[in-house]
C-alpha cells in the first residue's frame, strides 16, 4: 500500500506475484520425479489495489521451498510483462530456507546474468549456511540487497518499520509524498505532471507582440 503506480502522470511501477512454497515432488510418466512450480499470483500490472487484494489471499502451501521454481516464474513474469527500459528486479520473501542448492544457485545465476536484480528478505531469527548463500546470492553489495527479518513476531509488531525498509532497498527511486508535499507547500508551487501538453479547456491561450 506504500507504492504509487504513478510518478505525475506518468506510468511509475509495476508489480506481479509469485507464490512458491508449494514444493513436493511429483512422479513423471518416464519414472522420473520433477518439482511442482511455483504459483502466478498476479501478472505484472500498475493496478496495486489488485496486487495488495491477491497478497491479503495467499494461503500457506505446506510445500518445501521450492526457491529455484519461484525464482524461474518471477523470471517468466518479467520478460513477458515487463517494459523496455524499466529496471527490473524480484524481492524474495521467504522462511530463508530453500531446496536443492546447486538448482536454485544456477537459477540465481540466470536471473543475473539478465541484469535482473535480486533483492533478499527472509524471515527467520536463524543464522546459518543458507543466511550465507542467500547473502551471496543478493545482488551486489549484498549490504543493499538483503534484509533479514528476524522471525514472524518481529515481522507482526513492526510491519511498517520493515515495509519502509524494503522499498526503500528494492525501489531506491522512491520518495516520500509527505516530504514532497511539504516542500511543495514551502515553495508555493508544484509539479503536477511530467510529460503532458496543457489543454486549451484549462485556460485561454494568448500571444503578446
Amino acid at each position: 500500500s506504500k507504492y504509487v503506480s504513478r510518478y505525475f502522470g506518468q506510468p511509475a511501477a509495476q508489480l506481479a506475484v509469485a507464490l512458491f512454497g508449494n514444493g513436493h515432488l511429483v512422479s513423471q510418466p518416464d519414472g522420473t520425479t520433477a518439482i511442482t512450480p511455483a504459483i502466478a499470483v498476479q501478472e505484472l500490472t500498475d493496478n496495486l489495489d489488485l496486487v495488495h487484494k491477491n497478497i491479503l489471499g495467499l494461503e500457506w502451501q505446506n510445500g518445501f521451498t521450492n526457491l529455484a521454481q519461484g525464482l524461474a516464474l518471477a523470471d517468466t513474469m518479467l520478460s513477458q510483462g515487463g517494459r523496455e527500459h524499466a529496471r527490473s528486479a524480484i524481492l524474495v520473501l521467504s522462511d530463508g530456507k530453500y531446496s536443492f542448492r546447486h538448482q536454485t544457485a544456477e537459477k540465481v545465476q540466470e536471473v543475473k546474468d539478465k541484469n535482473i536484480e535480486l533483492f533478499m528478505a527472509p524471515v527467520t531469527e536463524v543464522h546459518g549456511r543458507e543466511i550465507e548463500d542467500l547473502k551471496r546470492w543478493a545482488s551486489f553489495p549484498w549490504q543493499t540487497s538483503f534484509q533479514q527479518i528476524p522471525g514472524l513476531q518481529a515481522l507482526k509488531h513492526n510491519a511498517n518499520t520493515f515495509a519502509q525498509r524494503l522499498i526503500t532497498q528494492f525501489c531506491p527511486n522512491s520518495f516520500s509524498l509527505s516530504l514532497q508535499r511539504a516542500q511543495d507547500e514551502q515553495k508555493q508551487y508544484m509539479l503536477v505532471r511530467k510529460g503532458g501538453w496543457p489543454n486549451d479547456s484549462c485556460a485561454t491561450r494568448s500571444q503578446t507582440a
